[in-house]
């Protein structure tokens, strides 16, 4: 799988895409995580193959995407699942193909932009490729 460091953006009203340089992510990745608020204010690229721990933040208002070292993840995973909770208050992402525990689970606080290693909601077995969903609501 290549590993990209460039963007494009969809336009739904016109079901159109096109490159967006301002969105380019600051490292080539692949099987990284992705989550955003609900809010509809901030998107999180999170991990992800030999992208080391570097995290980046999506302005959704601004369409610019850039290094945010709050969301950066305790160790580099891959094949991480993201998910938000439903009312914008936290994000989780879970899983890993790889890392020294795949079984770690962290949290973003949405209001703070801050991921960190959260146990209760840690895996009880490793699960690589992981999917996550959410019902919407708290």
């Amino acid at each position: 799988m290549a590993r990209v460091d460039t963007a494009d953006r969809m336009t739904y009203a016109t079901g159109t895409n096109a490159t967006h340089t301002d969105a380019d992510a600051s490292t080539p990745k692949s099987q990284q995580a992705d989550m955003s608020d609900n809010d509809k204010t901030y998107g999180y690229v999170l991990s992800g193959a030999t992208a080391g721990v570097v995290s980046e933040r999506m302005t959704f208002a601004t369409s610019t995407l850039v290094a945010h070292t709050d969301a950066n993840t305790v160790e580099n995973k891959s094949n991480m699942g993201g998910m938000g909770d439903g009312n914008g208050g936290y994000g989780y992402l879970a899983g890993a193909g790889w890392g020294d525990d795949p079984t770690r689970s962290e949290r973003m606080t949405f209001s703070t932009g801050v991921l960190a290693v959260h146990t209760d909601v840690d895996l009880s077995y490793i699960r690589a490729a992981s999917l996550a969903i959410s019902d919407g609501s708290v």
